[in-house]
């Protein structure tokens, strides 16, 4: 997933959770940026089992900010932001 985001004053952090639910376990990865006061694009790439029943997309700004352009797609690469 990517997406470009934003804080107010700069240094406000944005979590981000990636997750599938398969029969055999779920699958899941975090990560947490420091956002700026410019927007930037920020990336979180993890690797979907192939039968997963659910696949869930989280994001918590702790502080004030924006977000715009969030994308899910396949690939191991972001590609450009599609209206």
């Amino acid at each position: 997933c990517s997406f470009w985001a934003k804080g107010r004053k700069g240094g406000e952090r944005l979590w981000t959770r990636v997750w599938a639910d398969t029969a055999a376990a779920p699958t899941s990865k975090s990560e947490t940026f420091n956002l700026t006061t410019d927007w930037q694009r920020y990336e979180l790439s993890i690797v979907m089992p192939a039968r997963a029943e659910k696949q869930t997309f989280a994001i918590r700004i702790f502080g004030e900010g924006w977000l715009d352009a969030v994308q899910l797609e396949q690939g191991y690469e972001p590609t450009a932001f599609e209206k």
